[in-house]
């Protein structure tokens, strides 16, 4: 879990990122996470549901400046995921930023910057909407050659956390709690995508089967 999993680049410099567990990260963003907006949707005939909308831009926009928030007050754990070579980082480090914060990393990047290294501890260590996109891509399944992921599936009565889901998906992999947590951030995300894809495939079926009727 400590090793370095991930480097990135910037301002020619490289920084290496390792995973935060999975639990610590639960307990910083499961608070206040914004919610998507809903539509009307015809699931059949004249019949409607509602489905939640992920791709809203105003949620998207929502759901970063909530990521920036977290981040922010939590920039001690996220700072002690990246290394770096110190030598390298003075040659850009601003001086009266490092006078006030004490931190060469937050001294010589951007907050857009700093932040994008954030993202990546996150996304090394656990599931996100970068590591379900990247597994949808290569699982590629369609139907009729368009995306079946578009596919905007209705909401329900029952409202569960992404933990919630998280554990169903280790449950339908036959595989622990704690050994789900200990895949790399893109595993997991790899088999949140297949659950997803299941569900909506079933939704499919169903729908075909009531159009028939």
């Amino acid at each position: 879990m400590q090793k370095a999993m991930h480097s990135l680049q910037l301002n020619n410099i490289t920084f290496n990122i390792t995973r935060i567990s999975r639990s610590k990260l639960d307990r910083i963003f499961i608070n206040k996470r914004p919610t998507p907006p809903t539509t009307t949707v015809v699931v059949f005939g004249d019949y409607e549901e509602e489905s939640y909308l992920y791709t809203d831009p105003s949620y998207l926009e929502e759901l970063r400046a909530y990521n920036s928030r977290v981040y922010s007050t939590e920039k001690s754990l996220f700072l002690n995921a990246i290394s770096y070579d110190e030598d390298e980082l003075l040659k850009i480090v601003d001086d009266e930023l490092y006078a006030l914060t004490g931190n060469l990393l937050l001294s010589a990047l951007t907050d857009k910057q700093v932040y994008k290294l954030f993202d990546e501890v996150v996304y090394i260590s656990t599931v996100t909407r970068r590591g379900i996109n990247e597994a949808y891509n290569i699982l590629n399944v369609t139907k009729y050659e368009d995306d079946i992921t578009k596919i905007v599936l209705p909401v329900t009565n029952i409202k569960y956390s992404q933990v919630y889901r998280d554990m169903l998906v280790a449950k339908e992999a036959n595989i622990s709690w704690k050994d789900f947590c200990e895949l790399s951030g893109f595993e997991q995300s790899m088999l949140v995508a297949f659950h997803n894809l299941q569900n909506i495939l079933k939704y499919l079926e169903e729908k075909s089967n009531g159009q028939r009727k």
